[in-house]
C-alpha cells in the first residue's frame, strides 16, 4: 500500500485531489461547521502535501527517486492546477459554496482578525472580518 501511495504520479493526483475536492465540495461548508471534520481536512492536506512533496525533496531512499530534471517537471506541471485552483477562489465572490445559513446556525470555531478574541461565525453569510460572536 505505502508502494502504492508512494509512487510519484499516485502522490501527484492525491494532492491535486485533495486540493481541488475539499474546496470545491460539500466537505468544504461541512468543515466550516463541524471542528473535528475541519481538523480532518488539514490532516488530509498536510498528508497528500508530503507524499506530494516526497519525491522531490525526500532524503529516504526509495524506490520512484526521480531525476532532477523529473523533480522540476513534476513540481512545474503541479504549478497551474495550484494556481487555477488560486484563481478560481479569488473570483468566486465568497468564501463559502454555500452563502446562507439558517438563522441561529453557528460555524466552527474561528478566531476574529481584528480583535483576535475567539468568535462564532454566524448570519447570512461568511465573509472575512464578519467574525461577530453568535449567541448559540
Amino acid at each position: 500500500m505505502v508502494r502504492v501511495i508512494g509512487h510519484p504520479l499516485v502522490a501527484w493526483v492525491l494532492f491535486a485531489a485533495a486540493m481541488w475536492g475539499t474546496h470545491f465540495s460539500p466537505l468544504f461548508d461541512a468543515a466550516l461547521e463541524n471542528v473535528w471534520l475541519h481538523d480532518l481536512e488539514h490532516v488530509l492536506y498536510l498528508v497528500s502535501s508530503m507524499l506530494f512533496w516526497m519525491p522531490i525533496v525526500g532524503r529516504d531512499p526509495s524506490p520512484w527517486r526521480l531525476g532532477y530534471p523529473a523533480r522540476l517537471l513534476y513540481l512545474f506541471v503541479q504549478m497551474p492546477l495550484n494556481s487555477f485552483l488560486g484563481v478560481a477562489i479569488l473570483y468566486s465572490g465568497t468564501i463559502s459554496t454555500r452563502t446562507t445559513r439558517p438563522p441561529g446556525a453557528c460555524g466552527a470555531l474561528r478566531r476574529c482578525r481584528t480583535s483576535r478574541r475567539p468568535a462564532r461565525s454566524c448570519g447570512a453569510s461568511v465573509t472575512p472580518g464578519s467574525c461577530s460572536p453568535c449567541s448559540c
